[in-house]
């Protein structure tokens, strides 16, 4: 039996509880989740109420709930706040698009080589600039362009690996992530899961990126395991973000 026909009945627990004020980019949501899941199967168990394998689930977000703890929620927030663009960059932004746009479409119809890094350069930064511009205008398109551009700098980037793939790894999962929060197929997050995994395993430990690729990983997870209701989810994102705390470092 799958994790998702084994747990039907905590998909619905954690839907009802996803459903609540925090929105959906407020890590202390994650922390709060934790919380009030592990109220209501408390309760349900007082209310002798047919969960499968209830004992073993409480005990589970019993653990999860100290594991939790350990997570940098403050450093999770100001570095979310951090990353946000803000609306002044708007206009800039609408300017470098075009642009980058142009340069590319040029060097295609150019014939030259294909694979540089300036090209690998500039289709990545465009990717980052079209997701900024969603996130300031909702504009789906924009995200659609981002996915696009960042898949193509993916493809050319696969042979040489290392810190260009791991960053335009992130970058995709990013774009997958807001765009299910459009669309709500869970293929995209599923997507985007494997991203972000491949990104945290192409960086190094003590490297300077782990921490954010890290605390991404666990965001994305906890994201899925909020659809899902999946516990092997939930574990991996916490053990994430504990990696991507401080003192996990």
């Amino acid at each position: 039996m799958s994790d998702h026909e084994r747990f039907v009945d905590l998909k619905s627990i954690v839907e009802e509880h996803s459903d609540g004020d925090l929105a959906i980019d407020n890590p202390l949501r994650h922390k709060n989740l934790v919380d009030l899941v592990l109220q209501s199967l408390t309760h349900a168990k007082s209310a002798s109420a047919q969960v499968p394998d209830l004992d073993q689930i409480i005990t589970l977000f019993q653990a999860s709930q100290q594991q939790v703890a350990k997570i940098d929620w403050q450093g999770l927030a100001e570095e979310l706040q951090r990353s946000k663009p803000k609306p002044e960059d708007l206009g800039e932004l609408n300017d470098v698009i075009p642009r980058s746009i142009r340069f590319i479409s040029t060097h295609d119809k150019l014939g030259v080589e294909k694979n540089t890094s300036t090209v690998r350069y500039h289709l990545h930064n465009l990717s980052h600039c079209l997701h900024r511009r969603y996130l300031l205008t909702e504009d789906q398109e924009s995200n659609e362009q981002s996915i696009l551009y960042i898949k193509r700098a993916i493809s050319l980037t696969e042979e040489s690996g290392g810190e260009e793939l791991a960053d335009r790894l992130a970058d995709l999962a990013t774009s997958l992530s807001s765009r299910f929060e459009q669309t709500k197929q869970l293929s995209d997050l599923d997507e985007a899961v494997s991203a972000v995994r491949q990104s945290v395993s192409l960086t190094p430990p003590g490297d300077a990126h782990l921490q954010s690729r890290s605390n991404r990983f666990g965001e994305v997870l906890w994201r899925r395991f909020e659809v899902t209701g999946s516990t092997k989810d939930l574990e991996d994102a916490i053990q994430a973000q504990i990696v991507g705390s401080p003192a996990g470092q």
